[in-house]
């Protein structure tokens, strides 16, 4: 995946804000319901992946 986090983060709200919006629906449809929520799931994992980078690369080496 090559989004950065800031756009993996703003997809990850927009797919929150449709998730909402179609679990008020009568009848949602159920398979987009589970590919939104699958995306959502890779991307969460992308961001995270992108924070544990960040933080490695701040960390500094230990000196012996």
């Amino acid at each position: 995946m090559e989004l950065t986090h800031a756009a993996a983060v703003a997809r990850m709200k927009a797919i929150d804000t449709e998730l909402e919006r179609m679990q008020r629906e009568s009848n949602p449809d159920e398979s987009k319901l589970d590919a939104l929520t699958a995306e959502f799931g890779e991307l969460n994992e992308h961001r995270k992946q992108i924070e544990r980078k960040r933080a490695l690369d701040a960390e500094p080496f230990p000196t012996c």
